[in-house]
């Protein structure tokens, strides 16, 4: 018998166009959600904050700003997941206050202090990519969680992030928009699902 996972993988697809007439119930998305929530991070630092985007006016505004890609106003609910900056910088209040509740007080400080050497000479444009990353972890699974129930979504960085900022009204020295992710039922069945063999694509040592 198959993985059910195994299965939920192969069901997964880049849906290009969803079925307007059918909402992803409350309690399916929510569990969508909590998969991404329930990621891992680099340091714990969870640099990921979901907006859930319903609003058909507004799906209009970031659809323009996404290359007029129809995934956005078809879709059920749109996700913009937005990176953290300001927060994962080294020493940051964020930072201090999450080692701090989560670690004894001298692993606490000990973690800081390696997290502020790792972050202490990226520039903000590094510190964003190194945030964004993190955010594709939790992309990926809410995807994976979304296919386990039987919902279809499309991974989208075809976007211009100024604009997505300006339309959702997002400070660029706090958040980057590290995707734009429609989640929906598929408008119509995708060809067979295609992908090379393990063999040519694993290597041991």
């Amino acid at each position: 018998m198959e993985n059910t996972l195994l299965k939920a993988m192969k069901f997964r697809h880049a849906a290009k166009d969803f079925n307007q007439e059918k909402e992803i119930s409350e309690e399916n998305f929510n569990q969508i959600l909590e998969a991404g929530r329930l990621s891992p991070s680099s340091f714990g630092l969870e640099h990921w904050k979901f907006i859930v985007v319903k609003n058909k006016e507004l799906k209009e505004e970031l659809q323009i700003a996404s290359m007029n890609q129809k995934q956005i106003p078809t879709s059920s609910h749109t996700v913009i997941i937005l990176n953290k900056i300001e927060d994962v910088k080294p020493h940051s209040p964020y930072v201090s206050s999450l080692f701090k509740s989560r670690m004894p007080k001298e692993v606490a400080e000990f973690v800081e202090t390696f997290h502020g050497t790792f972050t202490k000479d990226l520039t903000q444009e590094q510190l964003s990519d190194w945030s964004k990353k993190q955010c594709y972890i939790a992309a990926a699974n809410m995807m994976t969680m979304g296919a386990y129930l039987g919902i279809d979504s499309c991974p989208m960085e075809g976007f211009n992030e100024a604009e997505v900022q300006k339309i959702l009204n997002i400070k660029p020295q706090e958040y980057g928009v590290a995707m734009i992710l429609p989640f929906g039922y598929r408008a119509s069945e995708p060809r067979p699902k295609t992908r090379h063999e393990l063999k040519n694509i694993i290597e041991y040592k």
